[in-house]
């Protein structure tokens, strides 16, 4: 039964609950319809991965990070090494970053710290618990006390030094100014900059607020638990800081000596009352989140909390009104084999406390914690657990291994451990060679699963953005385009600003060095070792301010492409740049051979165009944050060699170990735009495809150099005419191969750019607006329903669906057989048919789930689907319930030939949407195949079918009657 001294801790919690006052309302909860959540912050992802052991977090409704990780999407925990320049001293007594506050540079903190937040959430729009954990030093003077008296100690040298000739007390009370003011600065413009990069976290410092309730270790007997009045009135000053934060992280880790005790229950209680009183005063209309820091065992110590300290920490933290428990667990539970299984019994059953646990919040809380206790110490898993958290830690460096089958050569090693009693405290001290093998067994087994990056835009998984001055058409002869299926649209004119995508052209972003190649002007010094790249981001700080005015969501791509800044690629007639660098070195250095001379131009010219560049994408990612910033044709293939008999495509492996090289570039970006510009000596070319598949993934090749788990979006460039020839539209096979191409893929849009020749003369725009009409939107309207389509039945909308075979033709278009997409009159587009379960097969055939960044896609059952759900615009959407007599449809998902396909009929359901087109009705457009070819490829069966040729065919019937582009 449970011990009557629980029992009354209820009916503390119960009236703590009633007399809390409530004057604020709260802000929503984390997730929607839980006011109370519990985080998972633990490294135990292995348990499943390597052991076949599920925690069943989400069974018991605890959140926990994507693979179960410490640090992730949903509650990030930043350690100082990784948030800028924080200063502090080594527990050796070293200093790093100025060692003191008022020591360190806060503009280089800013700085890169602004960097390492880009790279820890790439995405403007992340949301989750964000925790700064910076506890070397408190912003308060008084409050360095103990092994903090260092930051006191140094602050006094630093004042002394600096005025020799002021007494004692003059120098502490100015040090402590100082400190102070400069412990300030930092914290608060680190979450200034931090709200103003990703305004959706809820950022905030762990262990503030704190109570300094510590004195149970002094007087148990007579301990009260509250906070001394002195630290109240402290952390009244910290006003400044709880008005900066989206949430307080207090934390109630529990020392042994508190176990069971009614210590522990006053030591929670008041840390947590303070912790609400705080957050609410922080605010004047609304009570800030407050989130309490705990941990499954107590301090240093690997044995689980007790389930009446259970109640004492999660249970008092719900019962005063947090907004949630963070339970957190690092690896310094490997640190020692230890005594891990204990025979004394301190863990109880269940059901003995469910008269106290009323709530179901704490029944879930009690049956999670009891059954893993048991387990664990049942089993004497613990060491071989742990065991596998140090390898993947120490070896790996981090834990990559990411797999859905369990990692047979581990157990296998594992057991051997185990049979010949290897102590692990001797292992991971060995001389190297066992990390050797174990390293050898883990990569292997590692499956890792692939990830994409997610959509800029909520629900639109492909971008799609049109980059062309078309306003001319609408401004001058009254004939607007229809971009109405386009996302983003802006126009690389120079006059234009505020855009959804900016161009930067070389003459519109700082002072870009270039020669030109006709004349040998040189420009902005020529070459970037002579430019002066201050002038160059001082202007260019002016230039973003004036092209993008605001820090909407959008796109941020710099053209530069005077010269590269790997050296070998510059060849003519970019030649001259090397000419120009060559010159430049023997000026300085006449003694020097050609050769000398050469190499260093080469590293002298490539240091200062990576500065260039760098830089550039680290001004423009400050000051524009939520812009994804990257260059145009970078990266690029070479792979323009078309015109050879045997040409397949291929990136040549030097220009991929050329690519390698500029994983500096690829790390800085932070979205890549290759370019698929097609040449007519492409056009409807089975080359077409090659040229484009090899370019794209070559792309998303480089977009995970960062990071495997979080890889940049994937923006290709492609135009609606050949670039030789700016009057002649790409056709439906060209369409195919470029935007069809980069979908399959798995890019994450397609960004359309055209020059003034789309909108020259009357003529030209009535061409393109027969072009959008005809050929163009209904292709993108196919595509993307399709793409959607098997997003929701293969991913659950948490992922794009990515070619299996990459080196395939297989696309996601919508059934031809199935489906027709017609344009009615003044406009309007509609869609007849609806998919079959047979369809559906074929996407999980030829197509695999890549899951967004730190979201892992549950598989999901085919057959069990039973409605499809997905719109593109506003109304242009397939709503369809499936035939739930799956008998009809053959068991092989290679042979269809039973299969009954829908009909297109005037009774099928219809989505419609405005073309935005004024002018006359056009002709509808009617996507049916003949009945002899539908029985023949019926009998072919899905397998061989060649749905290229098949929707290249069956598109657009009456495409003849159409102008001729």
């Amino acid at each position: 039964m449970c011990n009557p001294r629980v029992a009354r801790s209820g009916v503390l919690l119960l009236l703590t609950v009633f007399t809390h006052s409530a004057l604020k309302p709260a802000m929503p909860p984390v997730i929607t319809k839980r006011p109370f959540n519990i985080f998972w912050a633990a490294p135990t992802m292995q348990c499943q991965h390597f052991f076949n052991v599920d925690l069943n977090l989400q069974l018991f409704n605890i959140i926990s990070n994507p693979l179960e990780t410490q640090s992730g999407s949903t509650i990030a925990i930043i350690y100082p090494n990784e948030l800028g320049c924080y200063p502090y001293f080594s527990p050796e007594g070293k200093s790093f970053n100025g060692g003191i506050p008022q020591n360190m540079s806060l503009p280089t903190h800013l700085r890169k710290t602004a960097d390492d937040i880009a790279k820890v959430f790439p995405w403007w729009r992340s949301e989750g618990l964000v925790i700064i954990d910076w506890e070397s030093w408190k912003p308060q003077w008084d409050r360095n006390w103990g092994n903090r008296v260092i930051y006191k100690n140094h602050s006094l040298d630093f004042t002394r030094n600096h005025h020799p000739d002021w007494s004692e007390m003059k120098v502490r009370t100015v040090a402590q100014k100082e400190f102070e003011t400069a412990g300030k600065s930092i914290m608060n413009a680190t979450l200034t900059l931090a709200l103003e990069m990703r305004p959706k976290c809820l950022w905030g410092f762990y262990l503030y607020p704190d109570c300094y309730n510590y004195d149970y270790r002094i007087n148990p007997q007579t301990y009260t638990g509250k906070c001394p009045s002195d630290e109240i009135f402290r952390n009244d000053q910290l006003q400044w800081l709880w008005e900066k934060s989206r949430a307080l992280y207090t934390s109630v880790y529990l020392d042994k000596i508190l176990k069971s005790s009614l210590n522990a229950l006053k030591f929670v209680h008041y840390r947590v009352r303070e912790a609400m009183r705080i957050a609410e005063m922080a605010k004047d209309d609304y009570v800030l989140p407050v989130f309490i820091f705990s941990r499954p065992f107590y301090l240093n110590s690997i044995e689980a909390l007790s389930q009446e300290d259970l109640v004492h920490t999660i249970g008092e933290s719900a019962a005063l009104g947090a907004s949630g428990v963070i339970l957190w667990g690092g690896y310094d539970y490997s640190d020692s084999k230890g005594n891990y299984v204990k025979d004394e019994a301190v863990f109880t059953d269940e059901a003995t406390c469910k008269t106290l646990l009323k709530q179901e919040a704490r029944r879930i809380i009690f049956k999670y914690f009891s059954s893993l206790y048991i387990f664990i110490h049942q089993s004497g898993f613990i060491p071989y657990f742990l065991f596998c958290v140090y390898i993947l830690h120490q070896i790996l460096d981090k834990p990559k291994c990411v797999g859905e089958k369990k990692c047979k050569s581990l157990l296998f090693a594992v057991g051997m451990l185990r049979h010949q009693h290897i102590s692990f405290r001797n292992f991971v001290g060995s001389n190297g060679a066992p990390q050797a093998v174990f390293t050898f067994l883990l990569v292997p087994c590692c499956l890792a699963l692939n990830f994409t990056a997610p959509p800029l835009i909520p629900n639109i998984p492909f971008l799609w953005a049109w980059n062309a001055p078309t306003n001319h058409c609408a401004k001058i002869f009254s004939m607007p385009p229809d971009l109405g299926l386009f996302s983003l649209v802006g126009s690389p004119q120079k006059d234009v600003t505020g855009q959804p995508i900016t161009l930067f052209y070389a003459d519109r972003l700082g002072y870009y060095p270039k020669i030109n190649e006709r004349t040998g002007v040189h420009k902005n010094g020529g070459i970037p070792q002579v430019a002066s790249l201050k002038k160059h981001l001082d202007k260019a700080e002016k230039d973003i301010a004036y092209y993008m005015p605001i820090d909407n969501v959008g796109l941020a791509v710099i053209d530069w492409e005077n010269w590269r800044p790997t050296w070998v690629r510059n060849w003519k007639p970019k030649d001259v740049y090397k000419k120009a660098s060559i010159e430049l070195v023997l000026q300085q250095n006449r003694h020097f051979t050609l050769k000398e001379a050469t190499k260093r131009a080469k590293a002298d010219f490539e240091k200062a165009a990576k500065s260039f560049m760098q830089e550039t994408l680290k001004l423009g990612k400050f000051l524009r944050p939520n812009h994804l910033w990257g260059y145009y044709l970078f990266p690029d293939c070479y792979n323009h060699h078309y015109n050879q008999a045997n040409y397949n495509g291929s990136c040549f492996d030097e220009e991929k170990r050329r690519n390698d090289a500029l994983n500096w570039l690829w790390k800085e970006s932070t979205a890549l735009y290759p370019s698929v510009y097609l040449n007519t000596k492409l056009k409807s070319s089975p080359q077409a495809r090659l040229f484009v598949h090899n370019r794209v993934q070559e792309a998303i090749r480089l977009s995970k150099v960062a990071n495997v788990k979080s890889p940049l979006p994937v923006f290709v460039y492609t135009r609606p005419v050949f670039s030789d020839m700016s009057s002649k539209f790409l056709s439906q096979d060209d369409l195919v191969s470029t935007i069809g191409e980069s979908i399959a893929l798995g890019a994450s849009g397609i960004i359309m750019w055209g020059s003034f020749n789309l909108s020259l003369t009357k003529q030209s725009c009535m061409n393109l607006s027969n072009y959008l009409n005809t050929i163009l939107n209904p292709y993108i309207i196919n595509v993307t329903l399709a793409a959607k389509m098997c997003s929701q039945v293969l991913c659950h909308e948490e992922g794009v669906c990515t070619r299996k075979h990459w080196n395939s033709t297989d696309y996601l278009h919508l059934n031809p057989m199935n489906f027709s997409i017609q344009r009615q009159k003044y406009g309007k587009y509609t869609i007849h048919g609806k998919p079959t379960l047979e369809d559906l097969l074929q996407f999980s055939e030829n197509f695999y789930c890549s899951c967004y960044a730190n979201i892992h896609c549950k598989k999901r059952d085919i057959k069990n689907i039973h409605t499809i759900n997905v719109c593109f615009a506003e109304d242009i959407c397939i709503n369809a319930s499936l035939n739930s007599d799956h008998s009809k449809h053959t068991s092989s998902q290679k042979d269809i030939s039973s299969t009954t396909f829908s009909t297109v009929s005037s009774s099928t359901p219809t989505a419609k949407v405005s073309a935005r087109v004024p002018g006359k009705d056009h002709v509808s457009l009617k996507i049916r195949l003949p009945g002899k070819a539908l029985s023949n490829t019926i009998r072919r069966g899905h397998k061989s079918v060649d749905w290229k040729n098949i929707f290249r065919q069956l598109y657009i019937q009456n495409i003849k009657n159409e102008t001729n582009y």
